[in-house]
């Protein structure tokens, strides 16, 4: 290789098809290595611009087992929820590292990531989870990239299974009313009942419903402020957290049915309260367990599979009186807009692609509103 003067780069080839480039900055000498020579002096010209603004390129070369560590603990730890760094943890031990985790970060390849996806589908993961863990692949290399430990990200381009929507189950208006005149009787048995009444009658979230207290109730207006929501973690247990977003975090009206619901369960609680007495930890909290503290969000799905059988109902998951709640909405023609504002979700299009299932008869009534019209 010709000698080049210090900031000058040099390029050979090393063997057929295979090229690389040198250059020594600050009197430390750094090589790149691509298909043809035009790839490496692009390479080289990445690097000497992250130079320019300071960065320069680390010597030690990791494993990507050992960047994941080092992304989850000094970025994801910081920058996400805790149950965001379960999430990404759990996927990062489980397939990431066991797959691919021994490969130096430098040379792992898109072709190394899409085996990944291949053997997960091959092994029956969903397409959700197959593609979580493309993404979380993909923003630690990201990560990797923005701080000069690799010059591309090889899981850009990877090809990933086509998303599919999951099957969504509601509670039908007729199986809502039935649940409804069946209240007296199961509430005997499920202290829980009113918080799933409530529930498909507001479309909080699991965690959002836990995470009521009394005082974001305003019971002579009938509404409530959503505030908080209550998470279960594997590193810190149960945590309160604010809402997701600004929309998270938002007014929402309660209908009487839920209004008469909540007061009936204050009745029962009140009563917990005297029993236990000084023993009742009272945190303000509303669809609490018996002592007052917080359930874990996880136990409401045991409580609900069984009220629903007590009603001779499907089963369903506990998200789905969310979706339950939205659907009786648009069957009862509202605004899709105000279906929005009430879910929390970020616009109008994520409400109309999950709940396009009611479509057909609100589509039927509308061209037979417009065939009115012209008539």
């Amino acid at each position: 290789m010709k000698h080049r003067g210090h900031g000058e780069a040099s390029y050979r080839e090393r063997r057929p098809g295979k090229w690389e480039g040198r250059i020594r900055i600050n009197y430390k000498q750094y090589s790149v290595y691509g298909n043809s020579r035009k790839e490496c002096v692009e390479k080289i010209s990445n690097l000497k611009k992250k130079v320019d603004r300071g960065i320069l390129p680390s010597k030690k070369t990791n494993t990507y087992s050992e960047w994941l560590d080092f992304w989850l603990s000094d970025v994801v730890y910081i920058k996400n929820e805790p149950s965001t760094y379960d999430n990404y943890k759990s996927l990062v031990d489980n397939h990431l590292k066991k797959e691919i985790g021994n490969i130096k970060i430098d040379k792992l390849k898109q072709s190394d990531i899409q085996k990944l996806i291949r053997k997960k589908i091959d092994a029956g993961l969903s397409t959700s989870t197959i593609n979580l863990i493309h993404h979380v692949c993909r923003v630690s290399l990201n990560y990797a990239v923005d701080t000069n430990v690799i010059f591309a990200n090889p899981a850009l381009h990877v090809i990933k299974p086509k998303r599919q929507n999951r099957e969504m189950h509601t509670i039908s208006p007729e199986n809502v009313s039935k649940l409804k005149s069946l209240g007296a009787v199961i509430r005997q048995k499920e202290r829980m009942f009113s918080c799933f009444l409530f529930m498909i009658y507001t479309g909080l979230r699991r965690g959002e419903v836990l995470g009521l207290k009394w005082a974001d109730i305003n019971i002579e207006e009938s509404y409530l402020v959503l505030q908080r929501a209550i998470t279960k973690t594997s590193s810190k247990g149960i945590i309160i957290t604010d809402g997701k977003t600004d929309r998270a975090r938002r007014f929402v009206p309660i209908p009487h049915s839920a209004m008469q619901e909540l007061l009936l369960f204050r009745d029962l609680q009140n009563k917990e309260k005297a029993a236990l007495e000084k023993l009742y930890v009272d945190k303000d909290w509303i669809f609490c367990r018996e002592d007052g503290k917080p359930y874990y969000p996880t136990s409401l799905r045991k409580i609900l599979l069984r009220i629903l059988k007590y009603a001779d109902i499907p089963a369903i998951r506990i998200h789905d009186t969310r979706h339950t709640f939205a659907t009786l909405l648009l069957l009862v023609g509202e605004n899709p807009k105000t279906v929005q504002e009430l879910l929390g979700h970020a616009n109008v299009s994520t409400t109309l692609g999950k709940y396009s299932h009611v479509d057909p008869g609100l589509k039927k009534d509308a061209m037979n509103r417009l065939d009115n019209f012209v008539e």
